[in-house]
């Protein structure tokens, strides 16, 4: 196959908005946690959350009504759709009352859907195997450390005093951490730097 027939060139534009999209829920996500109300989400947040899956579930269709084969496509991208869907922003239409913690991880599922999408691009970039394998090594740790720290942040600050900011939840969510809540715990033992 001709590499500029292969479904990513041909699909560019809609990879870099999707990527553009993740990267700015990223950042919006990192400054709510890093400078909002550590209980409940700010509506700016909810509404930049909203438009990135409006995005997200954009680029899907599109990508559908591009394939030959639909129904393949449904089934192989359903995940895909699943993450994409702004659960958070139901939650708040509909005045649900979630603890912040159920909030939280509610609220990162729009966010790996960003990270799938900046996987393939990560994976493209690395042509063989190796790179590939190595790529994706090193993307993972990054980003588990990243969300994991500040998923830590959020639920230390509050009850924690020896947690001063965000460079000290980045240094206890390794295997240094005696986190005070089960989320903390949970959330350093899943960063990949504690392993």
């Amino acid at each position: 196959m001709n590499q500029l027939q292969t479904p990513f060139v041909r699909n560019l534009s809609l990879n870099i908005v999707t990527l553009a999209a993740g990267a700015l829920l990223l950042l919006a996500m990192s400054v709510e946690i890093l400078t909002g109300d550590h209980r409940h989400f700010s509506q700016a947040y909810l509404w930049i959350q909203f438009a990135v899956c409006i995005v997200f579930l954009a680029d899907f269709f599109i990508r559908l009504a591009r394939s030959e084969r639909r129904t393949r496509f449904f089934l192989r991208n359903l995940l895909f759709l699943l993450l994409s869907i702004p659960y958070l922003n139901l939650v708040d239409w509909f005045s649900l009352e979630l603890a912040r913690g159920w909030a939280m991880l509610i609220g990162l599922t729009p966010l790996l859907r960003g990270f799938l999408a900046l996987y393939i691009i990560v994976a493209w970039l690395a042509r063989n195997r190796f790179n590939q394998l190595l790529a994706a090594y090193l993307f993972s740790v990054l980003v588990f450390t990243y969300l994991a720290s500040l998923v830590f942040y959020d639920y230390e600050i509050l009850v924690n005093p020896r947690l001063a900011d965000y460079g000290d939840a980045l240094w206890w969510s390794g295997p240094r951490s005696s986190p005070s809540r089960p989320w903390g715990r949970s959330s350093a033992c899943c960063c990949p730097s504690s392993a």
